[in-house]
């Protein structure tokens, strides 16, 4: 079973609710540092996908959203750190981020 899989299980079950969810994200955030690295890029990796969705319904909808919002919000904090660290004009900073930045970007695999 691939990992995708077991993780759409364990949130599909009907014993997965609000609190086993915390207690999963709390266990994993305890976990060796290289660990929480890699689990955070693939976080990161999910709500790019999620805000790259074309289609929503309002099952999914308020992810989306937050999605967006999300990605937004790690453009205009990396377009302020190139302006203020590198002396970018916010133009050039937009520029920089859209041709070599993601949300998971960054993140390296240690």
């Amino acid at each position: 079973m691939d990992i995708a899989q077991q993780i759409n299980d364990f949130v599909n079950s009907t014993l997965c609710g609000e609190d086993e969810m915390r207690e999963a994200a709390q266990k994993m955030a305890a976990n060796h540092p290289t660990l929480q690295q890699k689990t955070m890029k693939l976080v990161c990796m999910f709500i790019e996908e999620m805000a790259a969705k074309k289609y929503c319904d309002a099952r999914n909808k308020p992810s989306v959203t937050k999605a967006h919002m999300i990605t937004a919000a790690d453009r205009e904090a990396r377009i302020k750190t190139l302006m203020k660290e590198e002396g970018h004009s916010e133009e050039e900073a937009a520029k920089l981020y859209d041709k070599y930045f993601t949300l998971s970007s960054n993140m390296p695999l240690i």
